[in-house]
């Protein structure tokens, strides 16, 4: 049988007693904020070079099974023209949000485009490709999927042709353009003054 506690011991458990609920109870606050706020665990799929969004529908499987399908648009791609993305993703739960672009040889300003849901698994955007001052370009396009517990890196590539940008001429060059920082930007914009040399 058990001796019941005095008062004394009572009154000196009793703080024990509320510290220890209360350090349980911030341990397990501070682990369920670290499970919802860490971020997913990304995967890279390996890039399919048979495929080129310069002339064709490339298309990837993604880790759970499902096929990603993505379009780049008009075709060639052009340079310094709106450029229209178009995505769909069957059998899968993920979903799109984001295209970034990047040169392969050389690498180019931040260059992102959000995408949109349009519905049934398809996903609708909008980029522009500056002018790069080689004739021929190589470009990645990579896709950023979420399946709700990782996010998935798709690259496909393509090629661009100075030809195919707005008013270029092989006898004229463009004139320099000054950048500068503008508020509410990411990156540099164009002051559209050319530089005084």
């Amino acid at each position: 049988m058990e001796a019941a506690l005095t008062p004394s011991q009572e009154s000196e458990c009793l703080p024990c007693a509320l510290i220890g609920v209360l350090l349980g109870a911030l341990a397990v606050v501070v682990l369920v904020k670290l499970m919802v706020l860490a971020p997913p665990k990304a995967i890279t799929l390996p890039l399919d070079a048979t495929c080129s969004l310069s002339s064709a529908t490339c298309a990837a499987t993604l880790p759970d099974g499902g096929r990603l399908e993505f379009t780049l648009g008009p075709q060639p791609v052009p340079l310094l023209k709106p450029l229209s993305i178009a995505l769909r993703i069957e059998g899968s739960s993920a979903r799109a949000l984001e295209v970034d672009f990047n040169g392969v040889n050389l690498p180019m300003a931040f260059n992102r485009a959000d995408l949109t849901p349009a519905g049934n698994g398809q996903y609708a955007g909008q980029a522009i490709l500056p002018l790069c001052a080689n004739g021929r370009m190589a470009w990645q396009a990579t896709v950023l999927v979420e399946d709700g517990q990782r996010r998935i890196y798709v690259p496909f590539r393509f090629e661009t042709e100075r030809g195919n940008s707005v008013g270029w001429s092989e006898e004229r060059t463009p004139a320099p353009v000054r950048m500068e920082r503008s508020a509410g930007v990411r990156g540099l914009t164009p002051a559209y003054a050319p530089l005084p040399y």
